[in-house]
């Protein structure tokens, strides 16, 4: 799936640490589903909070659905695979 310049925007004005978010796809099939409050992000992974303790989860092979105030999101961890605020840098160039 292409990220729309709408879902762009989103990541560019929203840290996604404390949103919301579910698993739809991943090479891991037993984590598809997974559900929590994002609580970290580095380069590669991002950690969800769930009710089973804390997963920490590779993005580049993972799809994620996050629950922005205003809307929900669906994007492939490709796009999020770099440290936020490169990602930020980097989505300003392109939606301008």
């Amino acid at each position: 799936m292409k990220s729309s310049k709408k879902n762009l925007k989103q990541l560019a004005e929203h840290t996604i640490i404390g949103l919301k978010c579910e698993i739809t796809n991943s090479s891991q099939r037993n984590i598809v589903g997974l559900k929590g409050k994002i609580i970290d992000e580095t380069l590669n992974t991002i950690t969800i909070e769930t009710k089973n303790g804390e997963k920490q989860i590779q993005k580049k092979t993972t799809t994620f659905q996050i629950h922005f105030p205003t809307e929900t999101i669906e994007i492939k961890g490709t796009t999020l695979t770099q440290r936020p605020h490169e990602r930020l840098r980097k989505i300003w160039r392109k939606i301008k």
